[in-house]
Parts: structure tokens; C-alpha cells; sequence
């Protein structure tokens, strides 16, 4: 504040200016918890309120650099203020996500220009080309949802048993593999090489490989008795259930 005085002969006159000027406001720092993403090879970022990230190929996030099948741009993730959100942001290529470690959870499937809310807590991003399948961890950090303590999910899981529902690639698989033990006659030994299973089902071998470990960890989890081949596994589990 500055005062002016202005003196005038035979008159005593005071002029006051007064000069005020705005303090800026700080701005506000959006509020929420961080979120982790994990490409399990190696490449780890942390996004906070207020941030966002694209994931692809040439993304803030990258994964997948050298696999030309693979979208620049796939997702985006971003905080909503009551929540992260994710886009698919891709034009062909549909996102997985379904939460880790919990039975039960109906997974979530994000096709093309979709938005859905992240889920709190450790969740699973999974989505394949024609070159290779991929998985991200995230994790949304100081979530504010409750965690049972172990012994209540002990006791839960005494409870109630849930079995592995596999997916649409999953009961193709199954249903190729039976196809080979339907013949009369036919023995483990018309079970072809994973290159020839996975020519017929139009996948690369790396794909098929990753399925059947996939596949075969979840039956492992329902208490089924593996075995290797797991080709072998896999083509008599589809017999016994009808495939």
C-alpha cells in the first residue's frame, strides 16, 4: 500500500493511492493415491494425481518397441478425482484387466475407444498381438479399500472353492487338443509338436506356449494333478470334460 501526500498553499489537501496487488493462489494439487505400473521386465513407472500416462509402443510407458503388430498409443491412464481411470485408446487390439490375487472377480474386457475405472488395489492389464502377449502389473497405491486379514481369506477359501472358468483362446485350445484323441485308435502320439497345434489354431508358438503355462497354472491352483507335456495334460483334461 503506498500513500501519496499532495501539499497546496493555504489549503492542506492529502491524496492517498492505494496500490494493491493480487497474491497468487497456489494451485490445487489434485489429491489421491499414486499409481504403479510394472512391465515385470524390468520397467517400472509411478504416476500421481494430476499426471497421466499413454501406454504402446511409442508411449510415455513403452512396451513392446520392436512388435510393429503392437498400437504407438494403446491406453491411457489418468486420475479422475474419484478414481484412475483407463482408455483404450487403440483402434483393434481389446485390454484384459482383471484384479490379482482375488478369486471370483469378474474380469473387466476394454475394447477399442472404452473407459472403465481402474480397480483399487493390485490388478492385472493383459492383451496380445499376433507377435506376442503381454501382461502389466498395476497398482494402486494407499488404497483406501480394506484388506482382509489372511487368515479371513483362510477361512473364506475353506468356505468356498471356485473353479477356473477358462476363456474363449483357453476353450479353443482345449477343444483343438481334444480334436486329436477323438479318433478311433488315436493315442498321445497323434498329439502333435506345440508348432503344429499352434499352425492349427492360426497363433504363433510363442502364443501358444504362453496359453497352455497360463491355462495350466490356473487348473494347478483348482487342485488338478499336472503333468508334463502339458500338451498331453491339457488333450486328456478336454477328454474328461467333454470338449
Amino acid at each position: 500500500m503506498r500513500y501519496n501526500f499532495r501539499v497546496v498553499p493555504g489549503v492542506f489537501s492529502t491524496e492517498v493511492t492505494m496500490n494493491t496487488q493480487q497474491t497468487p493462489q497456489p494451485q490445487q494439487v489434485a489429491r489421491g493415491p499414486r499409481l504403479r505400473i510394472d512391465d515385470l521386465i524390468g520397467g517400472v513407472k509411478i504416476v500421481a494425481p494430476g499426471e497421466e500416462v499413454i501406454v504402446g509402443r511409442a508411449g510415455d510407458f513403452r512396451v513392446g518397441e520392436g512388435d510393429l503388430t503392437l498400437h504407438r498409443h494403446l491406453f491411457q491412464l489418468w486420475y479422475g478425482g474419484q478414481g484412475w481411470m483407463i482408455s483404450n485408446i487403440g483402434s483393434h487390439i481389446p485390454l484384459r484387466i482383471e484384479l490379482r490375487g482375488v478369486k471370483g472377480f469378474s474380469r473387466i474386457d476394454l475394447g477399442p475407444r472404452a473407459v472403465a475405472a481402474v480397480p483399487p488395489g493390485p490388478s492385472r492389464i493383459t492383451f496380445e498381438t499376433p507377435e506376442c502377449p503381454y501382461e502389466l502389473y498395476i497398482d494402486v497405491e494407499n488404497s483406501n479399500v480394506a484388506r482382509r486379514t489372511r487368515r479371513e481369506q483362510e477361512m473364506e477359501e475353506e468356505r468356498t472353492r471356485t473353479r477356473h472358468v477358462p476363456n474363449d483362446e483357453q476353450e479353443e485350445l482345449l477343444r483343438q487338443l481334444a480334436s486329436y484323441l477323438k479318433k478311433p485308435g488315436s493315442s498321445d502320439a497323434d498329439i502333435p509338436s506345440v508348432r503344429e497345434i499352434a499352425d492349427a489354431l492360426e497363433w504363433t508358438e510363442k502364443k501358444t506356449n504362453h496359453k497352455m503355462d497360463r491355462l495350466v497354472d490356473s487348473l494347478k491352483a483348482d487342485g488338478e494333478k499336472v503333468y508334463k507335456p502339458y500338451k498331453t495334460f491339457l488333450a486328456h483334461y478336454a477328454i474328461r470334460h467333454g470338449r
